[in-house]
């Protein structure tokens, strides 16, 4: 028997471990993703005397790439349930179509999405950024305009195979990537071999051929590797059809919106905490990259529940994709928990890592505890967004995230962090308390509209409804 089709009426126990095997590559997938941007500044800030302006604009850019960015890559997450589905069912044309619809829009969405980074530094300077680096933030960010649409397609193979719980080629690619962006960083960053010394464009330049090798990669492991097998029919006139398209956006919509709330979100607790000093700028920065850290592996989480219910849903297992939930939801907090703990204890000595300068890592210490108790609420809310991803119900989390950043977390850490006096202590317990919400929401949702109380699927129903 496959190891992730475990027999009817398995346990919590069975289900965990399906999770895991499913979860762990994800998670150091995310993790190597999020380390390219790592690789970038670390090497950027080696510059000298110029590194200050160039880790700056290369900062930047990459607030006003990703912003737009994630909004398309959310709209692409609309295939996850089609794709995952269809496997459940056994629907080799539905998993070809889902392809070429996803390859489809990742062209065409990669025209508004460019259109944006033209626009990078009037952007930039509407929002008060110094002329110098919003200059050069936006050359960061047009350097890496050639390499959208192939970013964009390899979410949507990356999803392709997700969906279908194929994670090796994505894991290894992304880890090769590592190398191959440290290496043309040395080169065009410092100007070596030959290469002219390009700082912070250099980055970029080499972020950009990165990003275009992603899906060559990925296409040539598929066809080389036989992945297509089982799932692929040949190109189809019917994928570019209208209504089946908009069915992805509508199911992706939904994501793009919860994504960039709680993205934005977190650029707006930046902004402020920018605006009580330096040191809390700093301190509010580390403590962030922790948390961003502890974050991929709930996310994993969350990526392989939406795979793992979507395929019990597509074989009209309800019972056993609402098993899938509640054990997601467990190790969500339970793993989250584990990272909370270790945030606590050694709250004085984490900050050490990042810095050396007594009173940034006093106040990171500070906020560490708060960033703890953050952390259950945060692992519960991923995964259950994930659940609803299986099931092909995108529009609650949409809502609860809404709500909870912008009518409650917001406000109330506006509140206490300048009006309260706490400081950047008041804008995290603002933040956790509107994830807290999101998390209880998304986890009565799941109680009363799960898989198993809402037996329908998105691949039995072309509408995706709510």
């Amino acid at each position: 028997m496959n190891p992730e089709q475990p027999a009817k009426g398995a346990s919590w126990r069975q289900e965990a471990l399906v999770l895991g095997r499913l979860a762990w590559p994800i998670a150091a997938t995310q993790l190597a993703m999020m380390f390219l941007g790592v690789v970038d500044l670390s090497m950027v800030g080696r510059l000298g005397d110029s590194s200050a302006e160039a880790v700056g604009a290369v900062a930047l850019g990459n607030v006003w790439k990703m912003t737009s960015l994630h909004l398309a890559m959310g709209l692409l997450f609309g295939l996850d349930p089609f794709i995952s589905q269809a496997f459940g069912a056994k629907d080799e044309r539905g998993m070809s179509l889902a392809l070429q619809r996803g390859l489809a829009l990742a062209l065409a969405l990669s025209i508004p999405v460019g259109v944006v980074w033209l626009l990078a530094e009037r952007g930039l300077l509407l929002f008060g950024m110094p002329p110098g680096t919003a200059k050069v933030a936006s050359q960061y960010v047009l350097y890496q305009l050639p390499s959208l649409p192939f970013f964009l397609m390899f979410v949507a193979l990356r999803q392709y195979l997700q969906g279908r719980g194929i994670l090796r080629p994505t894991l290894v690619i992304a880890t090769l990537a590592n190398l191959l962006n440290a290496l043309l960083n040395w080169i065009f960053i410092y100007g070596h071999l030959g290469a002219p010394r390009m700082g912070a464009l250099g980055s970029a330049l080499a972020t950009s051929i990165v990003q275009i090798v992603f899906p060559l990669a990925t296409g040539l492991w598929i066809w080389k590797g036989g992945l297509y097998r089982g799932a692929w029919r040949g190109w189809d006139r019917a994928a570019l059809a209208p209504k089946e398209c908009l069915a992805v956006l509508r199911m992706g919509g939904p994501i793009a919106c919860a994504l960039a709330f709680e993205l934005w979100a977190v650029h707006l607790l930046s902004l402020w905490s920018g605006r009580m000093g330096e040191v809390p700028l700093a301190a509010h920065t580390i403590a962030l990259n922790m948390a961003s850290i502890s974050f991929m592996v709930p996310l994993g989480l969350a990526i392989g529940c939406s795979a793992r219910v979507g395929h019990l849903v597509g074989e009209k297992r309800f019972l056993a994709a609402q098993l899938t939930a509640w054990t997601g939801l467990v190790l969500g907090a339970g793993s989250m928990g584990i990272f909370g703990l270790g945030f606590w204890i050694y709250r004085n000595r984490l900050p050490w890592l990042y810095t050396h300068d007594a009173d940034i890592a006093l106040a990171c210490a500070q906020v560490l505890p708060i960033v703890a108790a953050f952390q259950l609420v945060d692992g519960v809310q991923v995964v259950g967004g994930g659940v609803l991803r299986g099931q092909g119900r995108t529009r609650p989390a949409m809502v609860f995230h809404g709500l909870a950043f912008y009518v409650l977390g917001l406000p109330i850490a506006y509140v206490l962090g300048f009006e309260r006096g706490l400081g950047i202590s008041g804008l995290w317990w603002g933040f956790a308390l509107g994830l807290a919400v999101v998390a209880v929401m998304l986890t009565y949702w799941i109680w009363r509209f799960g898989p198993a109380r809402v037996q329908s699927s998105v691949y039995m129903r072309p509408d995706p409804g709510s």
